[in-house]
């Protein structure tokens, strides 16, 4: 009996650990005394209700086991719709500011306004990016983390050498560069928006599969 006690002690301590590495919250064990149904004129005795308890929590942790890929898939179609609107927002961006480029080449609009408007959304293109690096680092995406590094790491050297706006001045003698430059972002941004909504399809019917 001491022998049974001791083994379902360890093994009630070896389940509590695994809640809390999985992060669920254990049922509490009063519940698992009250589903267990104690007939007297079979005279249950102390060592067979102690294994009816181990099953139950057994039978429960298995359950909640089972739960975890369906979470954490229900997690990553999560993160793939942010992302994709993340996305949305930067090609926005982008080609907003080929528009004001691409109207001043035309004399749609005088370079003290073309510069402005795109000088307006540099910065907030910038920060989306970073955000969106950070994003998929955070939620585990390593692939498509190490995938926006480049465009980061371009973004950050143009604000270091304070190259990141427009000059007025030199707009006209720097506008088919400018242009490479928001074409190629553009594209780049188009590659990934294609992965994320690549992996976003396959996660929705892996998760209704399931």
């Amino acid at each position: 009996m001491l022998l049974l006690l001791r083994k379902f002690e360890k093994s009630v301590v070896h389940r509590l650990l695994v809640y809390m590495l999985l992060g669920v919250r254990p049922a509490p064990f009063q519940k698992d005394f009250d589903l267990i149904e104690f007939d007297e004129e079979l005279n249950i005795e102390g060592p067979a209700v102690l294994l009816a308890i181990q099953q139950q929590q057994d039978n429960t942790l298995f359950s909640r086991l089972k739960a975890c890929p369906k979470r954490r898939a229900m997690g990553d179609l999560y993160v793939w719709l942010i992302s994709f609107f993340i996305l949305i927002a930067l090609l926005i961006l982008i080609v907003y500011q080929l528009m004001c480029l691409a109207d001043l080449e035309f004399d749609y609009i005088n370079p003290y306004d073309s510069s402005a408007r795109v000088n307006r959304v540099i910065l907030p293109e910038f920060i989306t990016q970073g955000l969106l690096c950070v994003f998929f680092f955070l939620s585990g995406h390593w692939v498509m983390s190490l995938l926006c590094g480049p465009y980061l790491y371009y973004n950050v050297q143009l604000y270091a050498r304070k190259q990141h706006l427009v000059d007025v001045t030199e707009i006209f003698n720097m506008l088919h560069k400018e242009k490479k430059q928001r074409l190629f972002k553009l594209f780049y941004l188009i590659i990934q928006l294609f992965l994320c909504i690549f992996w976003m399809i396959l996660t929705a019917l892996e998760d209704h599969d399931d």
